[in-house]
């Protein structure tokens, strides 16, 4: 195969992102994890929504897919692992998580009369597009340490094209998660201390609100147009030497 004049440099630049990339990965999983165990103690709702987990269980199981009838609370369809979501939760086999059913009683008798239990749907699928993707990144960033390894720099077009859209699965985790975190906690906007429809101002309006929103969302859009059009134009434009960049 012939080898471009850049081939030594974006072999160099390969093996330090993948290094980086998969210390990076590895760490926020970690952490991911500690903070999953963090939410079974302080917020057990949103984990049983990010579950489906109607009814607790003792060991509970993990959901792997789940169709679930949200108004009546209970599973249409569901392939669990047994015993997994009490060792997410515990790092044991064995070990109490309470369910959506037995929240919303305990809720009720703290807190009075109300619906406590969050947006299933989404809790559960944008729990699982988030994990998803941490799980896609740490393969990738493991292929590409074999890749190393074995000293193999060789991509077919297809594999080149995988490494390139895995560059979206941050931008897919952080969103996912951030929404997961929002909704999961309805109805409260401070956990047991303030509810969302406590905490609207009756200063702003409507009209403000959206008038914000639409503004941030055009920022940011046309901030995600100039990023996507530099990196296209510096990663498909080759390495300038340092006298022809002078």
């Amino acid at each position: 195969m012939k080898k471009s004049a850049d081939y030594e440099l974006f072999k160099k630049s390969f093996q330090y992102g993948v290094v980086y990339g998969l210390i990076g990965v590895v760490l926020v999983t970690l952490e991911g994890h500690a903070q999953a165990q963090y939410m079974v103690r302080i917020q057990p709702m949103k984990m049983a929504a990010a579950e489906a987990l109607w009814d607790s269980e003792d060991p509970a199981a993990l959901s792997l897919f789940t169709i679930g009838d949200e108004k009546n609370r209970k599973d249409v369809f569901a392939i669990k692992i047994p015993g997994m979501l009490s060792f997410l939760a515990y790092n044991k086999f064995s070990g109490e998580v309470k369910g959506i059913n037995e929240l919303q009683r305990e809720y009720e008798q703290q807190y009075g009369p109300g619906n406590y239990v969050p947006p299933v749907a989404i809790s559960y699928w944008t729990f699982r597009l988030m994990v998803g993707a941490g799980i896609l990144m740490v393969f990738i960033a493991f292929w590409g340490l074999l890749k190393i390894i074995k000293e193999n720099y060789y991509f077919s077009p297809r594999v080149g094209k995988l490494f390139i859209f895995s560059l979206f699965l941050p931008y897919l985790a952080n969103s996912t998660g951030w929404i997961f975190t929002e909704v999961a906690r309805q109805p409260w906007v401070v956990f047991g201390v303030m509810l969302t429809k406590d905490a609207v101002s009756p200063a702003v309006s409507v009209g403000e609100v959206l008038t914000t929103l639409i503004g941030f969302t055009l920022v940011y859009a046309a901030l995600m147009v100039a990023d996507i059009y530099l990196l296209k134009k510096f990663a498909t434009g080759g390495i300038v030497s340092t006298k022809e960049g002078i």
